[in-house]
């Protein structure tokens, strides 16, 4: 809008300049015009000597000097005409009277006779509002000028960035992630083509999650579905009784596909940030111990050593205490599934800088290297170290690191598949002040 305000000023100037500048051609053509009609060989001021050398009277004159103020006169009315004697002094005006600021074109002439007469008033057109040379036209004039290239080119820096990235809009939304915006144009421009492209990633990475999240829910519920269905299809068929024992077998793979909908819903929550938490000040030492007490018969059937170290003092952090036992039995269950019988499993806690330190450390079987980064990634699980044939569904270390998270903590992760093996889960959380 506002190149066309610009262009429209500018075409405006133009034109009324163009139209002056033509006018004062023709006005000077009027001034060349006028000169040779008076003071010519045989013009008015030839004519007017000549009319009074021969006896002609004042009256005579003034009508002579009339008729060029006639609809078809020769002199202009823009002319003023000054008829002057022989020692200067103006014994004749067409114009006499007229305010001096207007501004009319002058042609003297020198008699040798004086006539006495009244000028006749008529009133000139209007003078010219300005004229081309004025500074202010040409100020003017550049300035539009200036003006509309400008904004030409603004608009043209502005825009192409711009429909680039509507170009890039419409490929993310056909659900096409491979474009993105190229970064040029102004600093501005560039941190908006960055952000686009940084909401780019996430989209795509949001999108590969769901569809990798699809998958695997499938995969995962179609192994026990699978197994249910076989086993009801024996059961119908009479291939084998309904025992005690199959009946159990059933009710594990139920057990097993109402633990993972749970764990689903958990992580849906947690993503939608709408996990419910009653965070209390709890002593983690006190939590710590009651967890192991509830692993105490697990490790002695299982002939595994559980060592449990905490402060002397409370350790006291602001969690919510279901939620926080949750992500520690996990823990637990994960180190017990991965330690043979002799194994030791480690359970501490300890204050360290501003915050408190949970580890849980086992001399397990270990996680490949490679697998380390990504064990708490949904689904995931390292061959050899995380299967199914263990009971592992991939979503329990998921589910605790948003649980953390949510407490304002870290949670990592150290393991070694060689001698010393084993794996060590760190879990940092903010202490209470003052406490």
């Amino acid at each position: 809008s506002a190149v066309v305000i610009i262009s429209v000023t500018l075409l405006i100037v133009v034109g009324d300049l163009m139209s002056r500048v033509q006018g004062e051609q023709f006005r000077l053509q009027l001034i060349a015009a006028g000169e040779q009609i008076v003071q010519s060989e045989g013009g008015i001021i030839d004519q007017l000597n000549a009319h009074f050398e021969s006896g002609g009277t004042t009256n005579e004159a003034v009508l002579i000097l009339r008729n060029l103020e006639r609809p078809n006169r020769i002199l202009p009315l823009q002319i003023k005409l000054e008829l002057m004697d022989s020692e200067g002094k103006v014994v004749y005006s067409s114009l006499e009277g007229e305010d001096s600021a207007t501004e009319v074109s002058l042609i003297k002439g020198v008699l040798r006779y004086q006539i006495t007469a009244r000028g006749m008033r008529e009133p000139p057109p209007p003078a010219l509002l300005f004229h081309p040379e004025d500074g202010l036209i040409w100020l003017l004039l550049s300035g539009s000028a200036v003006g509309i290239l400008g904004g030409i080119l603004m608009s043209r820096r502005l825009s192409a960035p711009l429909s680039q990235l509507a170009e890039v809009a419409r490929h993310l939304g056909s659900k096409d992630f491979s474009h993105r915006a190229e970064l040029h144009g102004t600093e501005e421009m560039r941190d908006l083509a960055r952000a686009f492209n940084e909401m780019a990633d996430a989209l795509q990475k949001s999108e590969q999650l769901r569809s990798n999240l699809i998958a695997d829910v499938a995969h995962e519920l179609r192994t026990p579905l699978t197994v249910m269905e076989s086993s009801l299809c024996a059961l119908v068929d009479d291939i084998y009784p309904l025992t005690k024992d199959e009946i159990l077998r059933l009710s594990d793979q139920t057990r097993h596909l109402t633990r993972m909908v749970n764990d689903l819903h958990t992580l849906a929550l947690a993503d939608a940030h709408e996990l419910s938490f009653n965070m209390v000040p709890t002593d983690v030492n006190v939590l710590v111990k009651d967890v192991a007490e509830i692993f105490a018969p697990v490790a002695e059937s299982e002939g595994i050593i559980v060592k449990v170290e905490t402060e002397s003092e409370p350790c006291m952090v602001e969690a919510d205490v279901v939620r926080l036992r949750q992500v520690l039995q996990n823990m637990l269950v994960n180190a017990f599934r991965h330690s043979s019988p002799g194994g030791v499993i480690s359970l501490t806690s300890q204050k360290k800088d501003n915050g408190l330190v949970i580890r849980v450390a086992d001399t397990g079987t270990g996680i490949p290297a490679e697998h380390v980064a990504h064990v708490f990634e949904r689904f995931y699980r390292a061959e050899g170290a995380r299967d199914r044939a263990s009971g592992g569904a991939g979503l329990g270390l998921a589910i605790g690191k948003s649980i953390i998270e949510a407490h304002k903590g870290r949670i990592s992760v150290e393991s070694q598949t060689t001698p010393p093996s084993g794996t060590h889960f760190t879990i940092t959380l903010p202490l209470i002040s003052n406490v």
